[in-house]
């Protein structure tokens, strides 16, 4: 007799766990993208429209990051630096992208925004920046699922 687990998870049956491998993954239907350096829930802290840092669960050290409007990056991003589908993207730039887009959008507006506001969201982009430092993926897979 097969057993429901045997039938909506066969990977799991005998207590054979994947290994879990930090990599992102694209979500078409929310339109975001999801790196995740440790399999671990997480605490979730929304810099702003385009990220959200994802904090260990009991640690003060970020685990992952989330892109939101990730469509949308991914194909500026191709089109400005010229990619091809056998080239890697960093997801270092998408980051750096969203960094300049945010402070472009919201140049006029600093003034307003107290600098204690301004900091903790360069220090999160920062802190992003250096967790996503060296994962790439090909651009191939990235035109796919977007």
């Amino acid at each position: 007799m097969t057993g429901l687990l045997d039938q909506i998870a066969p990977e799991f049956v005998g207590s054979r766990m994947p290994k879990f491998v930090p990599g992102a993954r694209y979500y078409a239907d929310m339109d975001y993208l999801l790196y995740m350096q440790e399999c671990k829930s997480y605490r979730a802290d929304r810099v702003d429209d385009f990220l959200t840092v994802l904090w260990h669960p009991d640690e003060e050290c970020l685990i992952g990051v989330k892109f939101k409007g990730w469509r949308l990056i991914f194909d500026e991003l191709k089109e400005k630096m010229g990619w091809e589908d056998e080239d890697f993207f960093p997801l270092i730039k998408a980051l750096e992208y969203g960094l300049v887009e945010a402070f472009a959008r919201y140049m006029g507006n600093y003034r307003g925004v107290p600098p204690s506001e301004r900091y903790r969201k360069a220090a999160l982009y920062s802190k992003a920046i250096r967790l996503v430092n060296e994962a790439t993926v090909p651009v191939r897979e990235w035109a796919e699922a977007a």
